[in-house]
């Protein structure tokens, strides 16, 4: 009886360690696959089925919408489904992450990047068509000096690239091409970056 007692004090420690070392990988496992659901949410990749919650002190059925007076003409907006294309977001996320101490800016006009004055009175030299963003990304320090402009490799072509090369290059800002399909290493982004 007391070689089948020492046998059990024996396996007890085996028994226990092997049980800690499942419930660890077991926890591993399922926060790994949490964080590949978030990246994936982040990027919109899969849809997640969450409704929108009501706004506190809202009832759960009433509407947040003010009534909005008649307008005088009728205005046909829709809202995007996103604000940065999946490609974008994930350069965006990327740029984040690989510049911790700078500023990310997505869809800058040249405008609000260079200022520049012509000959002609009256008329910028930096004209861009309204509403159209001409860089994709604008890096900033964080005293928001600019550091870099970003642009993703295909978007910008034509006269439109030329404007906007040349309009950076005579304001020393420094014009990073990015391809989306093959994207920079987070190690690898601040000396491509920062030149």
């Amino acid at each position: 009886m007391s070689t089948a007692l020492s046998y059990l004090f024996l396996l007890l420690p085996v028994v226990a360690v092997v049980w800690i070392v499942r419930t660890y990988r077991r926890k591993v496992g399922e926060k790994e696959a949490r964080s590949r659901e978030r990246e994936m949410a982040l990027v919109g990749l899969i849809q997640t089925d969450r409704a929108p919650r009501p706004v506190a002190g809202e009832k759960a059925g009433a509407s947040s919408v003010a009534p909005a007076s008649a307008p005088a003409a009728t205005v046909t907006a829709t809202r995007r489904e996103r604000f940065l294309s999946q490609p974008e977001t994930l350069i965006y996320y990327l740029l984040r992450t690989g510049m911790a101490g700078y500023e990310v800016f997505p869809r800058a006009s040249l405008a609000s990047v260079v200022a520049a004055a012509s000959s002609v009175p009256g008329h910028s030299g930096v004209t861009a068509s309204a509403g159209a963003h001409d860089l994709d990304f604008v890096v900033c320090d964080k005293s928001m000096r600019i550091v870099a402009a970003i642009q993703l490799a295909g978007r910008l072509t034509g006269p439109n690239s030329v404007r906007v090369e040349r309009n950076l290059a005579a304001a020393g800002i420094r014009l990073v091409t990015i391809d989306p399909k093959a994207l920079p290493k987070r190690e690898q982004l601040g000396a491509l970056i920062l030149g």
